[in-house]
């Protein structure tokens, strides 16, 4: 016969102890908050920069319409776009990628200062790691991400 106790004793601590951080950590919500903000200004930029892209070509009239006209691009502007849509997966990915990387390093700073009489901001120190030791990481991780 099967046993859930232990397993359901653990759920019961880790969820303890995600609320104790949480309370710990309030700050930890504004960080989602800002990647949403940060994706959505990356989202308008890119669609400008997009439309941009696209009109990047020569007018031409459409046949049996040559009141209204079509883009032709050269051969040059198709792997341009290729390459700016990779650029949407790249940038996306980079971000959430900090995003989650912040989160889990102020989870781990909370963790490894309890007990101990000095605490740190864990946030802040999150945010400081991410652009001090693990901007590259996390950007070669993305493209990986973005190439797959």
């Amino acid at each position: 016969m099967f046993c859930c106790c232990g397993a359901i004793k653990v759920g019961i601590a880790v969820m303890k102890a995600t609320a104790k951080f949480v309370a710990d950590n309030l700050r930890i919500f504004l960080i989602p908050l800002s990647s949403y903000i940060f994706l959505a200004l990356w989202g308008g930029l890119w669609c400008l920069g997009g439309l941009w892209l696209y009109t990047c070509g020569y007018a031409h009239p459409r046949e049996g319409f040559e009141f209204s006209t079509e883009i032709m691009w050269d051969k040059a502007t198709k792997p341009v776009i290729v390459y700016y849509i990779f650029g949407l997966f790249w940038v996306n990915s980079f971000i959430i990628g900090m995003t989650q990387f912040i989160i889990a390093a102020a989870a781990v700073i909370w963790y490894f200062d309890q007990g101990s009489d000095k605490k740190t901001d864990c946030v802040g120190t999150g945010i400081k790691w991410v652009w001090r030791y693990h901007l590259g990481t996390i950007a070669f991780g993305s493209m990986i991400i973005a190439i797959c």
